[in-house]
């Protein structure tokens, strides 16, 4: 018994030295972080890739992911130089983070991937996609445009196929779709870009925590849920962040490994009780999504309704309307959906809502 005791006592004395270790030391905090990073973009894209057939699929699955999450900045709010995960968490960006959040999932799986900056005539860069490598070939994924691009067999297209042959990206039926439609984005410019030497860019090998693998999936979350209180714990985790902008960070990580009560309650909190108008808009544009997400529309609606009458300037009110749009298809309320779509006014920006008008109106 006594023998037990001391082991005990020196197990405890050990792991209290680790954790002093780390909060005092910062190089071992970022190692920390890193760690975190990459099993938590672990858990994410196994749940959205689950029951995949092959890689292909898996990668679509990704790319409809990142499209719907990574939205263009609300009012051209800035996205500032942050880590994929937290670009994830704020669920804005452009062409470059919409790629790098989708490389950092595909990685995962694990399949290699990297950041293509691709060159028009004059050697700027417009526009950047992500290659993923599979079926012996780098085929390229657009998280920002959203529409898969394939070949004659039906495999996603590389960038020197789309060089050979341009016809590839502009006569695809999604894309031929969009440009009838007037969406702004240049395809046939596009199409040119592939033709010229892009710059390549962050070249990662696919690479698993595969220890994960072999734990039960109760006490897997179990650890992973450990793992992200002690991380909230470090300096590092909420550095430069004022404490509302240290809950909502919190509240978005809690979401990534499914502890919805958890961030449900700091929404709330930071809705009812903020000192930045900012932090209240974001808190109810993503309690909003979360009701949608687990099916209950409708507190998703009255939420959404709720920042549209009073704050209606707010940033989000487009990605409102897209999200009321959705609930509105979920319900078959068609006609609703439709007129919610068109409010968003994401028809000549959005692929999916384009898409989704072209649908109503034709079953209309």
């Amino acid at each position: 018994m006594k023998h037990l005791l001391r082991l005990g006592i020196g197990l405890v004395v050990i792991a209290a030295v680790l954790v002093l270790a780390v909060l005092t030391n910062f190089r071992r905090q970022e190692k920390l972080e890193h760690f975190y990073t990459r099993v938590v973009f672990q858990r994410i894209a196994d749940r959205v890739t689950q029951g995949a057939a092959d890689p292909q699929s898996s990668v679509l699955r990704l790319l409809d992911y990142v499209h719907a999450q990574v939205l263009a900045p609300p009012n051209d709010r800035p996205v500032g130089d942050i880590e994929p995960l937290e670009i994830l968490a704020a669920g804005r960006g452009w062409c470059d983070q919409g790629a790098n959040v989708f490389a950092q999932l595909a990685r995962t799986l694990p399949l290699d991937v990297r950041l293509v900056f691709l060159r028009d005539e004059r050697g700027r860069s417009p526009h950047s996609v992500a290659e993923v490598y599979f079926d012996e070939g780098w085929r390229v994924v657009d998280p920002l445009v959203g529409i898969p691009i394939f070949d004659r067999r039906g495999k996603l297209v590389t960038r020197h196929e789309v060089a050979e042959d341009p016809t590839l990206l502009i006569k695809a039926p999604d894309v031929k779709l969009l440009m009838e439609l007037g969406v702004i984005h240049d395809f046939k410019r596009q199409a040119s870009w592939y033709q010229n030497e892009p710059t390549l860019f962050n070249s990662w090998r696919g690479k698993r925590k595969g220890w994960l693998d072999q734990i039960p999936e109760p006490v897997r979350r179990m650890i992973l849920c450990v793992i992200q209180d002690f991380y909230f714990q470090l300096p590092i985790a909420t550095r430069g962040l004022s404490a509302e902008e240290r809950l909502m960070k919190r509240a978005h990580h809690y979401t990534f490994l499914g502890r919805t009560r958890a961030a449900e309650q700091i929404y709330a909190r930071l809705i009812a009780q903020p000192k930045d108008k900012t932090i209240r808009q974001d808190a109810r544009y993503f309690l909003g999504c979360y009701y949608a997400q687990i099916g209950r529309f409708d507190e998703a609606l009255k939420i959404f309704n709720l920042s549209l009458q009073e704050e209606p300037a707010t940033g989000w009110s487009p990605y409102i309307y897209l999200s009321i749009g959705k609930i509105y298809e979920s319900l078959k309320k068609r006609d609703e959906a439709l007129e919610a779509y068109q409010h968003s006014g994401l028809a000549t920006t959005d692929t999916f809502v384009a898409k989704r008008m072209v649908e109503l109106k034709r079953n209309n």
